[in-house]
């Protein structure tokens, strides 16, 4: 939730998409659902905890199939801010 708070999140500003994953991967909610950072860190800290090995590769598939789609409400952007996002996401994940 730290890396939330330090984002200006809003309806046309910063928006949060959240992916669980451990053996399986599940979409905690996409882009669309929370406009407000309160409402994204209490969805966070609502979400389920999930036990299991960690792979990784399964919850990035899921963020470029799913979550990355303009249904999820995926806005264009860069190429350099998904390698950002790619690249934070496995230094968290390890």
């Amino acid at each position: 939730m730290n890396v939330v708070k330090g984002f200006d999140i809003g309806k046309d500003k910063v928006r949060v998409g959240m992916i669980s994953f451990s053996t399986s991967t599940q979409l905690v909610f996409d882009f669309n659902r929370y406009s407000t950072k309160a409402t994204v860190m209490n969805a966070i800290s609502k979400a389920p905890k999930v036990g299991g090995s960690t792979y990784t590769y399964r919850a990035l598939d899921q963020a470029r199939t799913v979550l990355f789609q303009a249904r999820s409400g995926m806005r264009y952007v860069k190429s350099e801010l998904y390698e950002l996002i790619f690249n934070e996401l496995l230094s968290v994940s390890l």
